[in-house]
Formats: structure tokens, C-alpha cells, sequence
């Protein structure tokens, strides 16, 4: 299946800290210059922040160059938005729909601060931006949102039994959105993984940094 199935085709909206585009692992994956957008300048060069960057190898590092990793999709197309980096209610908006004629996946690892056991909404602009690219995302068909469920699971300081649920999340739970949460890399749920009624599907995503973890840009 890996080796027919490599997403050729597929456009992928990294929407996160940033994305370097640059990257020799990533770069050959990246969309036509222009199409990846900076909410901080305007511009078309989201480069800046790791997470997005760890996120993007995950998903489509290339295959078969010599270089760092391969992603799950390692023929994907990529854009990049660094929506964390200047997180307005327009701006959060904007990146569900920017370019979605185009894009198949808006992959979104962010959401309300972790571990409080507090509800976090979503404002109603997201939520009519969400309809839209259901309505007229990826040519029609409509554009997949995943998101993660969130990391408030385990023991963390202000939430002392880990008591965050992910249907606090007011993105994670929206019905528009796919939500993700973490399993180990012995099939289990990560420590810091929420679980909740809202969550679609669980993925390998590791532990913390210091072990079994997924090796990525």
C-alpha cells in the first residue's frame, strides 16, 4: 500500500507555528511558490517555528532522496500557514479556507491551552469558515480538517489528575473536524493523550521528547 499509495495529488495545509519551506527534506513537496501564506507580513514564506516543520515531515518528508525521513505521504503537495504565530478570530478564520478549492487536508496540532480541565470555544466566524470549506474545499468534494484532541491528559500543573477531556475543546468537537488523539509506540494511549466522545481515530505519535518518539524534519 506504502509503496502505491504516496498522496500524488493531495494538497496539504499544514496550518501551525510555520513551515520551512526550504527544507531540503520538504522542499521538493512544497506548492508552487506564493501559494503558503505569513500571517505576521502578508507574505508567501511561512518559515519560522519547529512544530509545524516536525508536523509537515510527518506528513509528506520525501521519499527516496538519501535525506532525513520519510513522511506518511512522502508525494503530497504542502502549504503552509503560520496561524500560531498571530492567532486572531479573522486570521483563525482565514486559515480554514485559504485556498481550500485546492487543498484536500487542513491539518491543524493546536488549539485551547492544555490541562486546566476548562472549556475552550470556537468563535462563529471559525465555525461558518469550516462550513465553507466542507461546502467548497478540495474541488467540491470538501476539504478534511484533522485536529488534534488535545494534550491535556496526563498529570500537569493546575490540573493535578490530568482531567482534560477533549469535548472541552471547542474546535476538537466541532462535527465539522476529525479529531485525533495519540497511542504510543506499543499500540497504547499516550500519557498525555485526551480521550473523548468527540475523537474519531487515535495515531501513532510517541511519548514525550525524551522517549520513543517519532523521528521527523
Amino acid at each position: 500500500v506504502w509503496a502505491t499509495y504516496k498522496g500524488t495529488g493531495i494538497r496539504i495545509a499544514v496550518v501551525d507555528d510555520g513551515l520551512e519551506i526550504h527544507h531540503e527534506d520538504l522542499a521538493s513537496n512544497v506548492a508552487a511558490t506564493g501559494l503558503s501564506y505569513n500571517y505576521l507580513n502578508g507574505g508567501s514564506d511561512p518559515t519560522g517555528g519547529e512544530h509545524g516543520t516536525a508536523v509537515a515531515g510527518i506528513a509528506a518528508a520525501r521519499d527516496l532522496n538519501g535525506l532525513g525521513v520519510r513522511g506518511v505521504a512522502p508525494r503530497a503537495n504542502m502549504v503552509g500557514y503560520n496561524l500560531l504565530q498571530y492567532t486572531t478570530t479573522s486570521n483563525i478564520a482565514d486559515a480554514a479556507t485559504r485556498g481550500s478549492p485546492n487543498v484536500h487536508i487542513n491539518t491543524n496540532s493546536w488549539g485551547p491551552s492544555d490541562g486546566y480541565g476548562t472549556l475552550g470555544g470556537s468563535s462563529a466566524a471559525w465555525r461558518s469558515a469550516i462550513t465553507a470549506g466542507l461546502s467548497s474545499g478540495r474541488g467540491g468534494l470538501g476539504t478534511l480538517y484533522t485536529w488534534a484532541a488535545g494534550n491535556g491528559g496526563t498529570v500537569v500543573s493546575g490540573c493535578p489528575t490530568g482531567c482534560d477531556n477533549s469535548n472541552y475543546d471547542g474546535y476538537a468537537n466541532h462535527r465539522g473536524v476529525i479529531a485525533v488523539t495519540a497511542v504510543d509506540d506499543k499500540g497504547s494511549n499516550s500519557s498525555y493523550a485526551e480521550a473523548g466522545a468527540n475523537v474519531w481515530i487515535s495515531a501513532p505519535a510517541g511519548e514525550f521528547c525524551a522517549t520513543r518518539t517519532i523521528t521527523t524534519t
